[in-house]
């Protein structure tokens, strides 16, 4: 007699991404501790990323304001035949 369960790879690894999804989303209880300096080290992350950004914005401020001003007339214009 013919098994009734389906053999489907594709039911399969639906129901394995279900139960994935279901432990990422409802983890067990967590024993996470995060101690004083965890707060100040991500004080420094966050400086740092202003401070580049601030940076990589200074060194491209050229370009950054060509995009905002008009082209000079004929700039974009192609070459006239002669």
């Amino acid at each position: 007699m013919a098994d009734r369960r389906s053999r489907n790879p594709r039911r399969a690894a639906a129901t394995l991404g279900l139960v994935l999804a279901w432990i990422l989303l409802f983890p067990p209880r967590a024993a996470a501790y995060l101690d004083p300096g965890s707060g100040s080290y991500i004080l420094y992350i966050l400086a740092a990323a202003l401070l580049g950004a601030g940076t990589a914005i200074r060194m491209q401020w050229r370009r950054i304001k060509s995009w905002f001003r008009p082209s000079p007339k004929g700039e974009n214009e192609p070459p006239a035949d002669e």
